[in-house]
Formats: structure tokens, sequence, C-alpha cells
């Protein structure tokens, strides 16, 4: 019994004993159980890996930016994931921004900051799908760039973790302001047109009056 303690001890999965071959069959079933175990969870963790590579891979080439958002209890936030896109869309490395996450909060444009907050504690609140547009200042030159972000929360034992992907939509956003303009132009065009129109009906009153009389 020592010996066959210490044989499993030292990584043996079962014994047999010279002078009996009883458990010779069930030594070698079990042997194979193992085996197969061992194959398949192999191959799971082939599988996983290359599952892992190919999400790298889509996440690489989208125009934006993946991440993780984790908010304690206590209101502590981090970023558990950020993808590479980060230093495109933000202008600084994901690890920086891991480092120090209250860094994301610090580059929103001050008035479209209170907005975000806004978005993210409904989120939270009633665990919703949270989507935000707004202004932010990319590092390191400060300039300004709107983002669309699109993220949803799950609770977890650290309190609720968002998954989501933040955009640059700066170039739509602002065409749309510039058509909002083009628009509020023409309305006042069109309303200074109206009143050259009334003041010349009144003029054209005014001379036929003058006229006649």
């Amino acid at each position: 019994e020592e010996n066959i303690i210490g044989a499993i001890q030292a990584g043996a999965g079962d014994y047999i004993f010279k002078g009996s071959l009883n458990r010779l069959v069930p030594a070698i079933e079990h042997y194979l159980r193992e085996a197969l175990i061992r194959r398949e969870h192999r191959q799971m963790l082939l599988d996983l890996k290359e599952n892992q590579i190919r999400l790298h891979a889509l996440i690489s080439n989208l125009p934006g930016m993946a991440y993780q958002l984790l908010q304690t209890g206590h209101g502590d936030i981090s970023f558990p994931y950020i993808s590479e896109g980060c230093l495109t869309l933000l202008g600084i490395q994901p690890q920086q921004l891991q480092d120090k996450p209250a860094l994301f909060l610090e580059m929103l444009h001050p008035a479209d900051s209170a907005s975000y907050k806004k978005a993210m504690r409904v989120s939270a609140h009633n665990l919703t799908f949270a989507y935000w547009e707004g202004r932010i200042r990319s590092l390191p030159e400060g300039e300004i760039k709107w983002i669309n972000l699109r993220c949803c929360p799950r609770k977890m034992p650290q309190g609720i973790q968002w998954e989501g992907m933040m955009f640059n939509i700066t170039e739509r956003k602002l065409a749309e302001i510039e058509a909002m303009r083009s628009q509020e132009h023409l309305r006042e065009l069109s309303a200074h047109i109206q009143d050259v129109r009334e003041q010349e009906r009144l003029s054209l009153a005014r001379e036929v009056h003058d006229d006649m009389g």
C-alpha cells in the first residue's frame, strides 16, 4: 500500500499487482478513457486558440475600437480589454488607457461629458444597451473628434461590465452639421425673399393708390 501511494503521488494513474492481473482490463479501460479525455481537451484548446486568433484578426480590421469597460460598485472604472484601434481613435496606446482609465473621461468634451455619464448611468441602472454620440479631445494635440459609442452591459462579481465599440463619425457629423447650417441659411433666405415680396406688394399698392388719387 505504501508503494502504491508513493507511485500515485509520483504521477502514476493506476496500479496492477504482479501476481494478479484481475485489474489489468479495468486499468486499460481507465487509461483509454483518460486518453480520450486528454485528446478532446487538447482539441478544445486548439479550437479555442484558433477562434481567438480569428476574433483578434476580425477586431483588428474593424474601423473602430473594441473594448470592455468595468465599473465597480464604488464607481471606479477599468478597461479589461482594449483593441489596437485605440491608437487610431484616441491617439494613445491601449496600455496607456488601461494604466489610467480616467484618461477617457478627461478626453470627453466639456459640452458632451454630462450626456455620456447620463447614458452610462441609465444603462447600468436598467442593464440596457447604451448608445451615445459626442465629442472627445484626442491626444496628443487635442484634436476634436466625434465618436459613436455602443455597448451592452452585464452583471459581474466586481460590478457592471460593458462590451462595445467606438467609431469615429467625425466626417459624417460634420456633414450633418453643414447640411443643417445650409438648411438654416435656406430658411433665412426664403424668409428674406418673402419679406422683400411683401415690401414690393406694399410699395406697388401705395403707388397705385397715389396714382389713382
